[in-house]
């Protein structure tokens, strides 16, 4: 017989691959795949199910995961990006704390498209310069200042993060309008004339320069026009308001946020980053709701723990690829009852080599 992923334990590799991905693929809880498991005649506890997804992550997961972090840092542009997250169960941390995912991924054309989650407790430089070392390439990142200090890289914005202030802005002077013009129908005619006289503000944001809107597809004459009209608005809008902060963003991060157009491989937003994170903010959470791994286990969500578990949540992932399309409740079953049959341990068997490739089980 082949040698157990997990010694002592009667969970292949096909088995373990199983529960990984309905948990961090899927985003099933570890109650719902011991159900599963119990419709296909195999009772597992969540308990079990526990031990093998963090013994797989300890034990050979993270070879993968360190393999295609060397891979990442050899690509000419990343995208990287933090997130909170709310862990439950950690050693020195109340449950109510907030913890951070730093994710970082490969360009959009790479030929080794890569997204990797970090889990760290904090938010300091120290997780980024750990992560990327002497990295550089192109980085493209927010305006959070803790990227800015990898000194090596050549750090571009993200106006998506400039437009969404804009966007911010916009929607708070609709709701002052729409209070405006209440107040002015339910009181005297003095407080309704003046409120008629701020709408009319010659300060309204949704005028715009006619060079801004007529500039075409032309990229240079447009981000002129544009940083002409941040500079005129500046000095006339207040900096606490949410239109100020808009200006005062898009002026301190212009360098960035313009470095695009210099450079063909740069693109001009972090969307693609962002995309992959709201994956993982909606199906993969950390908080899984078993309570008794912490019984079976004891549970620290700490980096090495977390993060190969969570390296293939991308739906393009070739080790995903290799698992989709075989009915692993059947070949769960079949394994666990020692009725082992090769053409359906095919995939799971070319992911394990794979693994092996990159270092063994031992």
């Amino acid at each position: 017989m082949p040698k157990q992923p997990l010694p002592g334990s009667i969970a292949t590799a096909s088995t373990l691959a199983f529960a990984l991905v309905h948990k961090y693929v899927d985003g099933t809880p570890l109650y719902r795949v011991a159900q599963t498991f119990e419709r296909a005649g195999v009772p597992i506890s969540r308990g079990a199910l526990a031990h093998w997804v963090i013994g797989s992550s300890e034990k050979h997961l993270h070879r993968i995961y360190d393999a295609l972090k060397l891979r990442l840092r050899s690509q000419a542009l990343i995208h990287g990006d933090e997130t909170t997250v709310q862990v439950l169960k950690e050693k020195d941390k109340e449950a109510t704390s907030t913890s951070y995912m730093w994710a970082y991924r490969s360009g959009e054309d790479s030929d080794q498209p890569i997204v990797l989650l970090d889990y760290q407790p904090g938010r300091g430089q120290i997780y980024p310069q750990t992560f990327l070392g002497d990295y550089r390439g192109i980085l493209v990142s927010d305006g959070y200042t803790a990227w800015r200090t990898l000194h090596g890289a050549t750090h571009v914005g993200c106006m998506a993060h400039s437009r969404r202030r804009f966007v911010d802005a916009l929607k708070a002077r609709k709701k002052l309008a729409a209070r405006r013009s209440k107040l002015s129908g339910s009181s005297n005619n003095s407080i309704g004339l003046k409120g008629k006289r701020e709408a009319k503000s010659p300060t309204t944001v949704k005028r715009r320069p006619t060079a801004f809107t007529a500039s075409g597809n032309n990229t240079a004459s447009v981000l002129n026009a544009l940083k002409a009209w941040l500079d005129d608005i500046a000095p006339k809008v207040l900096p606490d308001t949410k239109l100020g902060d808009a200006v005062s963003y898009t002026l301190n991060q212009w360098d960035y946020l313009t470095r695009y157009s210099s450079d063909g491989r740069m693109p001009i937003d972090n969307n693609i980053l962002e995309r992959d994170i709201r994956v993982f903010a909606t199906l993969c959470s950390l908080c899984t709701p078993c309570s008794s791994i912490c019984k079976h286990w004891n549970l620290n969500f700490r980096r090495r723990l977390t993060r190969a578990p969570l390296t293939p949540h991308r739906r393009g992932d070739l080790r995903i690829a290799k698992i989709r399309g075989v009915n692993l409740v059947r070949s769960a079953r079949d394994n666990l009852l020692c009725t082992q049959y090769p053409s359906r341990d095919q995939a799971s068997n070319a992911m394990s080599g794979n693994i092996a490739s990159l270092g063994g089980f031992g």
